[in-house]
């Protein structure tokens, strides 16, 4: 049997959707050889395509591409300025 999943995340902006496409760029060091995940951006959408022999396998790598995904937008959001204001100086 064989699992192929689906993910798409949409960014609020094209410029954060090639920041989190690189910061997710997997590196696959110690990945089954079963293991394929694709993936393609347009515009302000990442998409990602994952394959596996095992659907655990398949389900956890979704998993971890999401909770990356999760902490790229809590960093994001947390260095943006609020309502125009620059961030302090340290």
């Amino acid at each position: 049997m064989r699992a192929t999943l689906g993910l798409r995340i949409v960014c609020a902006t094209p410029s954060s959707a090639s920041t989190l496409d690189d910061v997710l760029a997997p590196d696959n060091e110690g990945a089954p050889k079963t293991l394929k995940i694709g993936s393609a951006r347009k515009s302000n959408r990442l998409d990602f395509t994952i394959s596996s022999a095992s659907t655990s396998t398949a389900l956890s790598t979704a998993m971890a591409i999401l909770r990356d995904s999760a902490m790229f937008e809590e960093v994001w959001l947390l260095t943006r300025p609020r309502h125009g204001r620059q961030p302090r100086a340290r």
